[in-house]
Protein backbone atom coordinates (compact mmCIF):
# COMPACT_ATOMS: atom_id res chain seq x y z
CA UNK A 1 0.00 0.00 0.00
CA UNK A 2 1.04 3.60 -0.42
CA UNK A 3 0.12 7.06 0.65
CA UNK A 4 0.81 9.93 -0.57
CA UNK A 5 -0.95 11.85 1.98
CA UNK A 6 1.18 11.07 4.94
CA UNK A 7 -0.81 7.88 6.08
CA UNK A 8 -4.28 10.04 5.71
CA UNK A 9 -5.74 7.50 3.14
CA UNK A 10 -4.08 4.46 1.20
CA UNK A 11 -3.73 3.40 -2.27
CA UNK A 12 -2.79 -0.86 -2.97
CA UNK A 13 -0.40 -1.57 -4.88
CA UNK A 14 -0.01 -5.35 -4.98
CA UNK A 15 0.13 -8.26 -2.46
CA UNK A 16 -2.55 -7.14 -0.45
CA UNK A 17 -3.84 -9.83 1.78
CA UNK A 18 -1.26 -12.18 0.03
CA UNK A 19 2.16 -11.13 2.39
CA UNK A 20 2.61 -9.97 5.76
CA UNK A 21 5.69 -7.80 5.99
CA UNK A 22 7.28 -7.34 9.13
CA UNK A 23 10.47 -6.03 7.93
CA UNK A 24 10.68 -3.30 4.76
CA UNK A 25 13.23 -1.24 3.93
CA UNK A 26 13.27 0.82 0.76
CA UNK A 27 15.04 3.66 -1.25
CA UNK A 28 13.77 5.41 -4.35
CA UNK A 29 11.97 2.41 -5.79
CA UNK A 30 13.64 -0.52 -4.69
CA UNK A 31 11.83 -2.39 -1.37
CA UNK A 32 13.42 -5.48 0.33
CA UNK A 33 10.48 -7.18 2.36
CA UNK A 34 10.79 -10.23 4.57
CA UNK A 35 7.34 -12.22 4.18
CA UNK A 36 6.36 -13.04 7.81
CA UNK A 37 4.41 -16.07 6.79
CA UNK A 38 6.17 -17.85 4.04
CA UNK A 39 10.01 -16.30 5.52
CA UNK A 40 10.69 -15.28 2.03
CA UNK A 41 12.80 -12.41 1.34
CA UNK A 42 10.97 -10.32 -1.66
CA UNK A 43 12.46 -8.02 -3.73
CA UNK A 44 10.67 -4.85 -6.07
CA UNK A 45 12.57 -2.53 -8.22
CA UNK A 46 9.52 -0.49 -9.33
CA UNK A 47 7.99 0.81 -6.40
CA UNK A 48 6.17 -2.49 -5.22
CA UNK A 49 3.88 -2.88 -8.28
CA UNK A 50 5.86 -6.45 -9.20
CA UNK A 51 7.81 -8.39 -6.61
CA UNK A 52 9.92 -11.40 -6.95
CA UNK A 53 11.09 -14.22 -4.30
CA UNK A 54 14.74 -14.14 -3.35
CA UNK A 55 14.71 -17.33 -1.45
CA UNK A 56 14.18 -17.85 2.25
CA UNK A 57 15.29 -14.74 4.56
CA UNK A 58 18.32 -15.82 6.57
CA UNK A 59 18.89 -12.12 7.21
CA UNK A 60 18.49 -10.14 10.51
CA UNK A 61 19.10 -6.90 8.67
CA UNK A 62 19.45 -5.32 5.58
CA UNK A 63 20.83 -1.59 4.54
CA UNK A 64 20.23 -0.53 0.73
CA UNK A 65 23.18 1.70 -0.61
CA UNK A 66 21.28 4.77 -1.83
CA UNK A 67 23.51 5.74 -4.55
CA UNK A 68 23.33 1.83 -5.83
CA UNK A 69 20.94 -0.05 -8.07
CA UNK A 70 20.25 -3.32 -6.09
CA UNK A 71 23.56 -3.02 -4.16
CA UNK A 72 22.81 -4.03 -0.22
CA UNK A 73 24.53 -5.22 2.86
CA UNK A 74 23.12 -7.46 4.80
CA UNK A 75 23.44 -9.66 8.47
CA UNK A 76 23.87 -13.04 8.57
CA UNK A 77 24.69 -14.44 11.82
CA UNK A 78 26.29 -11.41 12.80
CA UNK A 79 28.57 -11.81 9.86
CA UNK A 80 27.95 -8.90 6.75
CA UNK A 81 27.41 -9.70 3.84
CA UNK A 82 27.37 -7.59 0.21
CA UNK A 83 25.20 -7.85 -2.79
CA UNK A 84 25.49 -5.78 -6.16
CA UNK A 85 22.90 -7.79 -7.80
CA UNK A 86 19.69 -7.35 -5.39
CA UNK A 87 20.37 -9.90 -3.23
CA UNK A 88 20.45 -12.81 -6.02
CA UNK A 89 23.54 -13.65 -4.25
CA UNK A 90 25.98 -12.33 -1.27
CA UNK A 91 29.40 -12.42 -0.85
CA UNK A 92 30.58 -12.19 3.19
CA UNK A 93 32.87 -8.85 4.13
CA UNK A 94 35.51 -9.83 6.70
CA UNK A 95 35.51 -7.84 9.90
CA UNK A 96 36.92 -8.02 12.87
CA UNK A 97 33.71 -7.86 14.77
CA UNK A 98 30.34 -8.92 14.92
CA UNK A 99 27.24 -6.76 13.38
CA UNK A 100 24.21 -6.75 15.18
CA UNK A 101 22.29 -3.47 13.18
CA UNK A 102 22.88 -1.45 10.20
CA UNK A 103 21.52 1.64 8.61
CA UNK A 104 22.82 3.52 5.66
CA UNK A 105 21.36 7.04 4.33
CA UNK A 106 23.19 8.87 1.42
CA UNK A 107 26.79 9.72 2.97
CA UNK A 108 26.60 7.81 6.59
CA UNK A 109 26.77 3.93 6.72
CA UNK A 110 26.59 2.96 10.47
CA UNK A 111 26.29 -0.69 11.81
CA UNK A 112 26.16 -1.70 15.67
CA UNK A 113 28.46 -4.40 17.26
CA UNK A 114 27.88 -4.87 20.94
CA UNK A 115 27.58 -1.68 22.01
CA UNK A 116 30.09 -0.16 19.81
CA UNK A 117 28.62 1.87 16.79
CA UNK A 118 30.73 2.21 13.73
CA UNK A 119 30.60 4.01 10.74
CA UNK A 120 31.58 3.62 7.20
CA UNK A 121 31.94 6.41 4.38
CA UNK A 122 33.34 3.47 1.26
CA UNK A 123 30.28 1.34 1.11
CA UNK A 124 31.43 -1.01 4.20
CA UNK A 125 35.17 -1.53 2.96
CA UNK A 126 36.56 -0.10 6.10
CA UNK A 127 35.50 0.97 9.76
CA UNK A 128 35.94 3.38 11.99
CA UNK A 129 34.80 3.45 15.86
CA UNK A 130 32.35 6.23 16.33
CA UNK A 131 31.04 5.68 20.17
CA UNK A 132 30.60 3.30 22.71
CA UNK A 133 26.97 2.91 24.51
CA UNK A 134 26.55 1.48 27.50
CA UNK A 135 25.32 -1.60 27.21
CA UNK A 136 24.59 -3.91 23.69
CA UNK A 137 22.76 -1.76 20.96
CA UNK A 138 19.69 -3.01 19.24
CA UNK A 139 18.41 -0.95 16.74
CA UNK A 140 19.94 1.78 14.55
CA UNK A 141 18.79 4.53 12.80
CA UNK A 142 19.22 7.72 11.09
CA UNK A 143 18.56 10.71 9.50
CA UNK A 144 21.15 13.48 8.36
CA UNK A 145 20.16 15.39 11.39
CA UNK A 146 19.66 12.44 14.22
CA UNK A 147 21.75 9.03 15.02
CA UNK A 148 19.28 7.33 17.11
CA UNK A 149 20.13 3.51 19.03
CA UNK A 150 17.85 1.69 21.23
CA UNK A 151 19.91 0.10 24.67
CA UNK A 152 17.65 -1.91 26.57
CA UNK A 153 15.04 0.15 27.82
CA UNK A 154 16.46 3.42 26.65
CA UNK A 155 17.00 5.62 23.75
CA UNK A 156 20.58 7.28 22.84
CA UNK A 157 20.22 10.20 20.14
CA UNK A 158 23.00 12.18 18.70
CA UNK A 159 22.69 15.26 16.75
CA UNK A 160 26.49 15.89 16.02
CA UNK A 161 26.77 12.90 14.28
CA UNK A 162 28.10 10.63 16.99
CA UNK A 163 30.72 12.14 18.66
CA UNK A 164 28.01 12.36 21.93
CA UNK A 165 24.60 11.12 22.92
CA UNK A 166 21.91 11.87 25.07
CA UNK A 167 19.89 9.14 27.05
CA UNK A 168 16.03 9.30 27.03
CA UNK A 169 14.68 6.68 29.39
CA UNK A 170 10.90 5.72 28.68
CA UNK A 171 8.73 6.35 31.63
Amino acid sequence: MSSSDGGKSWKNIALSGEVDFHTLETVGDEIYGADSGSGQLMYSSDAGKSWVKRGANTFSDIALNPKGKGSVLAIKDGKLHRSTNALKSSKQIDLPFQIGSIDWIDGSLIAAAGKDLYQSSNAGTTWKKLASLPASIGIITQSSQLIAVVVGGAIYASTNKGKTFKKYQSK
